[in-house]
């Protein structure tokens, strides 16, 4: 790479690494509060432990720090679901649907900590698959179980349809995410 492509890659995998992994800490953390069925599952999973993996693979399927995938373009017609798509026009793969698609997750809706097989698409997929996904994955299972065992006790300080979301087109992610303790 030349110095240029260097420092620019350097840049983007700061920027993505650090806003991926803290809007999935984020959004795992409200689903877990607004589960608590869920979270009590985990209370005596041992950190680093399977329990965990899986359910930080959930937290990313159930709702994705990343929604919508960047922008492509068609190299071959095609037709999907009775639509033409042309050689050339532009797509973008939703993410957050395709991790809701009930043909492929049983209840699909439903967070189920325990889910397995859990072949979501939170992390891309094949050539587009997440350089950071191993990272991503270590820091969640690290900071899921010390957010619970340290915060103790919490719920949110206002109802869940009035927290905001950060504007952007292709993340999802809190503004804040406020707390009381119980």
């Amino acid at each position: 790479m030349r110095e240029e492509e260097l420092r620019s890659t350097a840049y983007l995998m700061l920027l993505v690494g650090h806003d991926t992994t803290m809007n999935l800490i984020g959004n795992g953390f409200l689903a877990l509060l607004r589960h608590p069925d869920q979270t009590t599952r985990l209370h005596t999973a041992t950190p680093g432990g399977t329990a965990w993996a899986r359910a930080v693979e959930e937290l990313l399927r159930y709702d994705s720090p990343v929604r919508d995938a960047t922008f492509r373009c068609a190299a071959e017609s095609f037709t999907l679901h009775g639509r033409t798509i042309a050689v050339g026009d532009v797509v973008s793969l939703l993410i957050g649907s395709a991790n809701r698609d009930e043909r492929r997750f049983a209840a699909a809706d439903r967070l189920d900590v325990g889910r397995a097989p859990n072949e979501h698409l939170a992390l891309g997929f094949g050539p587009h698959f997440c350089v950071g996904a191993a990272l991503a994955r270590l820091e969640a299972a690290v900071a899921f179980p010390l957010l619970l065992e340290r915060l103790g006790p919490v719920r949110l300080a206002k109802p869940a349809d009035e927290l905001m979301w950060r504007p952007a087109r292709v993340m999802r992610g809190l503004q804040a995410l406020p707390l009381i303790r119980t």
